[in-house]
């Protein structure tokens, strides 16, 4: 995880001058913003996710991403858009105008802090099912693409094209988790029809003495 948070700034230091890593330290800090209050909800809904699936519940474990899904998207789309239309105003009134240069990684960024942001419930979903490795390999994923995006994207386009690489490196990660996960339990499906009478139960299903 270290490596991803600190792969765009290497690659830029050794491909860049040094302006465009302030640049694009800028564009981050002001992109991240998107973030800080979607971070919390992973921490939050963890304890819910696995009580969930130690129940063997998984319509509600279903049903608790899509609402999670959905009220990211709520909040994360037109904040961006938000953002995005104000990022020139509020950088020359912070940082001063000689970092307008930074706006459009910010763009890009904001674009790659929605992705994270929408897909915010992966990280506690692979820990509640018990597949934390899931998490693990999509971290190396996004370290790999965004250092092979970065090598071909900065000496081109400096600031921009490391907001390019993080972006893809992004993409590639949450849906690479997505993936796993829905294959681990599947929760982007339907809900599983009805069981027939007569057909064998399910290991752990109650049985018909078992209800009231």
């Amino acid at each position: 995880k270290s490596m991803n948070k600190n792969a765009d700034m290497l690659i830029l230091g050794y491909f860049a001058p040094p302006e465009a890593a302030g640049f694009y330290r800028i564009a981050m800090s002001f992109s991240n913003l998107l973030g800080v209050l979607a971070a919390p909800i992973g921490y939050v809904v963890f304890p819910t996710m696995s009580r969930m699936h130690a129940m063997g519940d998984p319509a509600q474990l279903r049903r608790l991403v899509r609402r999670i899904t959905a009220a990211m998207i709520a909040y994360s789309v037109p904040a961006a858009l938000l953002m995005g239309v104000f990022a020139g105003s509020i950088l020359a009134f912070t940082v001063k105008s000689d970092f307008l240069p930074a706006l459009p990684a910010c763009y890009v960024l904001l674009a790659a802090f929605v992705v994270a942001n929408v897909t915010i419930w992966t990280r506690p979903t692979s820990l509640a099912i018990g597949r934390p490795e899931i998490t693990t390999w999509a971290n190396a994923l996004q370290a790999v693409v965004m250092v092979a995006s970065g090598i071909v994207l900065v000496p081109r386009m400096q600031a921009a094209g490391s907001a390019w690489a993080y972006l893809a490196g992004t993409l590639a990660a949450n849906l690479m988790v997505v993936w796993m996960i829905n294959r681990a339990l599947p929760l982007l499906g339907a809900a599983p029809a009805a069981q027939a009478p007569g057909s064998p139960r399910a290991p752990g299903a109650p049985s018909g003495e078992d209800t009231p």
